[in-house]
């Protein structure tokens, strides 16, 4: 199944970007919920029929619809470190837990929101890219080292960043390639969740094995 919208689902806080008539009204969450994927020009101004603004208001907010996605794109970060600090939280004090459990709230996101997890690692992405959504996106895989790093403080700290790119590329790469229906394709909801949890418990494990014995 490949993606081709971006669906943000009905009152998820990063439903749209602002897009602000004349008095800056914010649209209701769910407003602009199918934005394709590379945007045509006519976004914005579905943007405004759906936000029920008036046509002008996205030109009015944004420069171009470059910037539009460039604001979706950093909000979507944002989502995506909530979701994992979410499920750090819940996992509790173990490091390992933790790295697993953000893990799970990476892949949820992207399962939630296909299109715009597209959108945020589409690699045309420098074409759009600003200051807040380049800060965002360090934000998130500074999320990962610091959860590598809690898991094998000891080990040399290149040992560490490279463990962190081998836990990130593991978690992305699995959810990249169920989305693509190259992974649990006519499987159950039940079955592909106990795989997406073997998948994430073997990447800690090399995590651990790996960051802690020498080269």
């Amino acid at each position: 199944m490949r993606v081709k919208s971006l669906a943000v689902g009905e009152g998820a806080p990063l439903a749209t970007a602002h897009v602000a008539d004349s008095r800056r009204r914010e649209p209701p969450p769910g407003e602009c919920n199918q934005i394709s994927l590379p945007a045509p020009p006519g976004v914005p101004r579905e943007c405004a029929r759906r936000a029920e603004v008036s046509h002008a208001a996205p030109a009015h907010h944004f420069a171009s619809i470059d910037d539009l996605l460039a604001e979706i794109a950093t909000r979507g970060y944002r989502e995506l470190i909530a979701a994992m600090e979410a499920e750090a939280r819940r996992a509790g004090p173990q490091p390992t837990a933790r790295l697993v459990a953000q893990g799970v709230g990476y892949m949820a996101f992207a399962a939630a929101h296909p299109a715009l997890f597209q959108l945020m690692f589409n690699r045309e992405a420098s074409r759009f890219e600003t200051p807040g959504l380049a800060a965002a996106a360090k934000q998130a895989y500074q999320l990962q080292l610091d959860a590598v790093d809690a898991v094998i403080p000891k080990a040399p700290a290149e040992r560490r960043k490279r463990m962190a790119d081998f836990a990130w590329a593991t978690v992305h790469g699995f959810i990249t390639l169920v989305l693509e229906g190259q992974i649990g394709e006519g499987e159950s909801g039940r079955a592909l969740k106990a795989r997406s949890l073997a998948t994430l418990a073997a990447m800690a494990e090399t995590v651990v094995r790996v960051g802690g014995t020498a080269d």
